[in-house]
């Protein structure tokens, strides 16, 4: 038996998802929740530098920041934000 994930955002990435426009969000959310079901099945591509540990999503020209908490099975969202400035911010 596989066991479920959930996915758990972060508040900058609440804040991020309730700034943009519905239909996008809604895409991003969608994306997250697939990942969740296939976490086993996908490759993760990580992140180096100050994000090493974390992996990133891509959705359009969005991208996602998460990390894997496997202990707890949970996909843990970061940040979420458009692909020219997403790297550029830290927590």
């Amino acid at each position: 038996m596989r066991e479920t994930w959930s996915v758990d955002f972060m508040p900058d990435a609440q804040d991020a998802l309730r700034k943009m426009d519905r239909q996008t969000a809604r895409r991003i959310v969608e994306r997250l929740m697939w990942l969740a079901e296939h976490v086993h099945e996908v490759f993760h591509q990580p992140l180096h530098g100050e994000w090493a540990g974390c992996f990133k999503l891509r959705v359009g020209d969005w991208r996602v920041i998460y990390s894997l908490e496997h202990e707890t099975c949970t996909v843990v969202v970061h940040l979420v934000g458009h692909r020219s400035s997403i790297y550029k911010r830290r927590q």
